[in-house]
Parts: C-alpha cells; sequence; structure tokens
C-alpha cells in the first residue's frame, strides 16, 4: 500500500482576507517567515508534527513580525500567534 502526503504549495499574499486573523508568507518557506494578523502579537509558537515546541519568541512584534526557521529541518510546522485574549493557527512547511 502506497502512502502519500499532499502540500500545497501555494504562497501567501501580503493582505489579510475578510475573516482571516493570521497570513505567513512565504509558505513554504527557506529562511525567514513572515507573518500578519488581525490583532497585535505578543508570542510565536512553532511546533513540529509531534507537538513539539522547536521554537518560540516573545516581544511586541505589533501586527506584523518575522520568525528565523533557516536552522529547522525540513517539513510541516504549526504557527502559533498569541496575545492575552487571542490565538490564531496556521501550517507552514519548511523546505
Amino acid at each position: 500500500m502506497q502512502q502519500f502526503i499532499v502540500v500545497d504549495p501555494t504562497l501567501g499574499t501580503e493582505e489579510l482576507q475578510s475573516g482571516e486573523s493570521i497570513l505567513a508568507y512565504p509558505n513554504p518557506v527557506t529562511n525567514t517567515l513572515n507573518f500578519r494578523s488581525n490583532f497585535p502579537v505578543r508570542t510565536v509558537e512553532v511546533r513540529d508534527n509531534l507537538g513539539r515546541m522547536v521554537k518560540s519568541g516573545s516581544g511586541n512584534y505589533g501586527e506584523n513580525g518575522s520568525i528565523e526557521l533557516g536552522e529547522l529541518p525540513a517539513g510541516v510546522y504549526s504557527l502559533t500567534l498569541r496575545n492575552g485574549e487571542d490565538v490564531a493557527r496556521t501550517m507552514v512547511v519548511r523546505e
């Protein structure tokens, strides 16, 4: 039996669409992942496909920021942006 993993290689765009709370680009990413949200971001978490936190950052990112992912191995990761009340998640691919 063959197994396949399907990854959508669509690149992010520069604007949030109505109803979206997070935008991560470029996706797939090789080094720097940029993000945009509709709330001020205080913490950024990157988790691998087993749920282990592999990268995090905190500070006053505002609604735009970036995080370096170049040291991570290729794979699919979960990006979580947080502030006091708001949380937004999306999946990113590290090439």
